[in-house]
């Protein structure tokens, strides 16, 4: 990938950040808060793939992950603090959700004419 297309995607990923910013000004920090947490677990699943940044080798999360930063910062500017760590226990409550529910999925024995198992399991796991 071009390094103008990674930027691209940062700036994209501030955009977004940054206008959910503005919607929970208006509607609340749930926005936000959400946002951490879809975050939280986009940054888990993304993050076992390696990509090249420049002469850096990062996981694909990185970018991701980076928001989480900005995303507690204007929490914690805006509501305080104890808003900032609801956001960070959402977070790492989703990530036990999608660990769960991935461990289920894998476990869970397939319906008998699908064969896309031994394909699913390597891609997923916990």
């Amino acid at each position: 990938m071009e390094i103008t297309t990674v930027i691209l995607w940062i700036i994209g990923m501030l955009a977004i950040a940054s206008i959910a910013a503005i919607a929970s000004k208006k509607h609340g920090v749930e926005y936000l808060i959400g946002m951490f947490a879809g975050a939280v677990v986009i940054t888990a699943v993304i993050a076992g793939k390696l990509v090249t940044f420049g002469p850096f080798t990062v996981s694909a999360s990185i970018i991701v992950f980076s928001i989480t930063f900005y995303l507690t910062d204007l929490i914690s500017e805006f509501w305080g603090k104890k808003e900032a760590q609801k956001a960070v226990w959402a977070g790492f409550l989703a990530d036990i959700l999608l660990l769960f529910s991935v461990w289920v999925a894998i476990q869970w024995q397939p319906a008998s004419f699908w064969t896309g198992q031994e394909a699913f399991v390597p891609h997923i796991k916990v």
